[in-house]
């Protein structure tokens, strides 16, 4: 009897056990962002001419702090490439940031891929907004070295929430050094663009490229969707708006 007791308890608790897990819900990263479950998901890949797409391991773990998700990527040798490393920065607010290096010491191309992404919560945001910078050197000294996407019509980084694609902040055509150095020609920011995001998803920036033997290439980007304003500071943007009309139109009268 005693056994038959006990068993029956234990059978209780796992049911409990169970049901609560089943209620639980996601965690809403809005409320509680330093929870494991809102740290940023990463995967690195490379692949030397048709060989076989290797996943680029030992990158480090994501810690939270002051507000972010915070992940260095440290330097590591391999027989065809030095990864010059780099760092992660994310947040469900949110925003995905990132920076980091390769250099193809091969006598063949290289392809490269990353993704980077984070929950969100919180929404719907208002805006969009998108940040890319790139440096190409040559290596070899023979001013052809090349970065190109990979996939057409897409770009060095591209901007997803929650799977689709948001082809207003593409950004990054690649480059051919002239001499020693290059940068994608179109560079800089984007934005902010209105935009209407989900109430939840994910916010995920991901590319990838290809890269001419004796080439070193630096990529650094950051994507966010940003709150709408509220309406208080609409009404001050309304009445400076106002003001400065006034001001032209005197000046216009003069």
């Amino acid at each position: 009897m005693k056994t038959s007791f006990k068993n029956l308890v234990l059978l209780a608790t796992l049911v409990i056990s169970f049901a609560s897990l089943a209620y639980a819900g996601p965690v809403n990263c809005s409320t509680m962002p330093s929870n494991p479950a809102c740290a940023p998901s990463v995967t690195i890949t490379y692949q030397t001419g048709n060989g076989p797409i290797m996943n680029l391991a030992n990158l480090g773990t994501a810690t939270y702090s002051n507000g972010a998700w915070l992940q260095s990527f440290t330097p590591q040798i391999f027989p065809n490439f030095l990864w010059t490393g780099g760092q992660l920065a994310s947040s469900p607010d949110p925003f995905v940031g990132f920076s980091f290096g390769v250099i193809n010491q091969s006598s063949m191309m290289m392809t490269f891929t990353y993704d980077f992404s984070t929950p969100y919560a919180g929404g719907p945001y208002g805006y969009l907004q998108t940040v890319f910078g790139d440096v190409l050197i040559d290596t070899n000294f023979s001013g052809t070295s090349t970065v190109t996407p990979t996939t057409a019509n897409h770009y060095l980084m591209n901007t997803y929430d929650t799977g689709n694609l948001l082809s207003q902040v593409n950004i990054g055509k690649g480059c051919t050094t002239v001499g020693f150095v290059c940068s994608s020609p179109d560079d800089g920011s984007i934005g902010p663009l209105l935009y209407t995001s989900l109430s939840s998803g994910t916010l995920e920036v991901k590319g990838s490229f290809t890269l001419t033997p004796g080439s070193q290439y630096t990529i650094t980007g950051r994507s966010a969707l940003l709150p709408i304003p509220e309406p208080g500071t609409l009404v001050l943007l309304g009445s400076g708006l106002i003001g400065l009309a006034g001001v032209a139109r005197r000046r216009l009268s003069l």
